[in-house]
């Protein structure tokens, strides 16, 4: 991010992240009295800090710093065993046993809660493993694996108490965007997925032109801002010492690394007079909530200044507006053709609001990764009492470029409207093809089947020697 001179991390915006997001222009910022116009930064910069300045009913919010006794038993009790963490050794066999001594208990909840209550960094918190791990089988170079944090359990414990059980909730409250599905109790990415599917079906039905931008982000939780959030914690009732000791905590990270060949000795970390390690880890138990309230706004504000798709009952009674649907970080941006129902206009709306998207996400230290993104729609031509939905090369002329934060530009690939985009557990297309799912879902359990298969076998040679 710093490299790219991503907007955050610009000298004109510096100030807002001191003393990791808790500093006195921060509370400024959340009580709605910083003249942000007096700032060097985007008229889309302004609108976001505005955004985020507390409501009456969030400044009543307040998250308490100290993890009673009983709900450090209650997120020991209800983890799994098995799961890996602590890079010091302490497994969650420990914490689960001291979770059954009440007196134990309640002297650990409260040592684990003295860094939150006091704003200070635990040694022992600052020991992390980076687990290189395979996104597709048998591909290994090292920009291609996924990195996934493995953090002290009782940090981890800590940190799902207090956004489970508090400042999720309050957010929710609040009133996050409904167009988020990440992240959030009681939503699914089945639930994302259908209403994605439902507003093909709509506009394939009463043959109106729609088109969708799946836009994919690169390394959302790793180009997430500790200090960002510790502003978004605090809007919610975080307190100020809690949210710098989590936010500190994540930059004096000591990392080692694991792979197969074992994990490393030595670690990598934040030196004095080197560039910051910002970013969140992928792993930690906070990260799909976080995004969830930081995204929240800037959904908002695309949806406050871009027109979405408008599906209607067929009373004209009731109708539904929406810009797009995310899961976490995949958002697909919807644009229809109202005025004139044609291709031409409906690319022309969509070349706006994914623009205006790409501008939001830069806010917040994100970016494209161009290299997934494509676009794909559904346009009609009438033929006597019959509707043909458009081939490619009826409007080939027609194409999409975003800029990024630096101004250069990039094409973004056109999909067939029968390709379809395989996410959140589905393939959907533009024109609905049935057998596409069955056959993916048929082909997981086979590739299931036949790995169960080679591990039977490999355990029963195992029992002859």
């Amino acid at each position: 991010m710093y490299i790219e001179q991503s907007p955050p991390t610009t000298e004109a915006f510096a100030p807002i992240l001191e003393d990791y997001g808790t500093s006195t222009i921060t509370d400024e910022i959340l009580d709605g009295t910083f003249d942000v116009q007096s700032l060097d930064i985007s008229q889309e910069m302004k609108l976001f800090l505005k955004s985020i300045k507390r409501t009456p009913e969030e400044e009543r919010m307040h998250v308490p710093s100290r993890m009673p006794k009983e709900a450090f038993q209650e997120v020991m009790t209800v983890q799994n065993e098995s799961t890996s963490s602590s890079p010091s050794a302490i497994h969650y066999t420990l914490w689960k046993a001291i979770a059954e001594v009440d007196e134990l208990a309640e002297i650990h909840s409260l040592w684990l809660s003295l860094p939150f209550m006091y704003g200070f960094i635990c040694e022992r918190h600052k020991k992390e493993i980076d687990c290189m791990l395979e996104k597709k089988a048998k591909v290994c170079q090292i920009h291609i694996l996924r990195i996934i944090g493995l953090m002290e359990g009782c940090w981890n414990a800590y940190l799902k108490w207090a956004y489970n059980k508090h400042i999720m909730p309050n957010a929710e409250k609040s009133g996050l965007s409904s167009n988020q599905w990440g992240g959030r109790r009681g939503q699914s990415a089945i639930a994302c997925a259908t209403r994605k599917l439902i507003t093909w079906e709509y506009f394939r039905y009463v043959k109106e032109t729609v088109l969708a931008f799946p836009g994919d982000l690169q390394s959302n939780f790793d180009r997430m801002l500790p200090s960002l959030n510790s502003i978004i914690s605090m809007k919610y009732g975080m307190t100020k010492t809690a949210a710098c000791c989590r936010a500190a905590t994540v930059e004096a990270f000591k990392r080692h690394i694991r792979t197969a060949a074992g994990t490393s000795k030595d670690t990598y970390q934040h030196e004095c007079g080197d560039v910051r390690l910002r970013g969140e880890i992928q792993g930690k138990p906070d990260n799909m909530q976080l995004w969830a309230m930081e995204s929240s706004p800037l959904l908002k504000l695309h949806e406050e200044h871009c027109r979405g798709v408008e599906l209607k009952d067929p009373t004209g009674n009731m109708l539904s507006r929406r810009m797009g649907d995310a899961y976490v970080d995949d958002k697909d941006t919807s644009a229809s053709a109202p005025e004139t129902n044609t291709i031409q206009e409906g690319v022309d709306n969509m070349q706006h609001r994914a623009q205006f998207w790409a501008i939001l996400i830069t806010l917040v230290g994100q970016a494209f990764a161009f290299h997934k993104c494509f676009w794909q729609g559904l346009s009609w031509m009438v033929l006597g009492r019959y509707y043909i939905i458009q081939t490619r090369d009826k409007f080939s002329d027609l194409e999409i470029w975003i800029k990024d934060h630096r101004g250069k530009a990039s094409k973004i690939t056109y999909r067939h409207h029968d390709k379809p985009n395989d996410g959140l557990g589905l393939r959907l297309a533009p024109r609905p093809i049935k057998h596409l799912n069955l056959r993916s879902v048929w082909n997981k359990r086979h590739d299931c089947h036949q790995e169960l298969k080679i591990q039977a076998s490999k355990s029963v040679r195992r029992g002859f020697r």
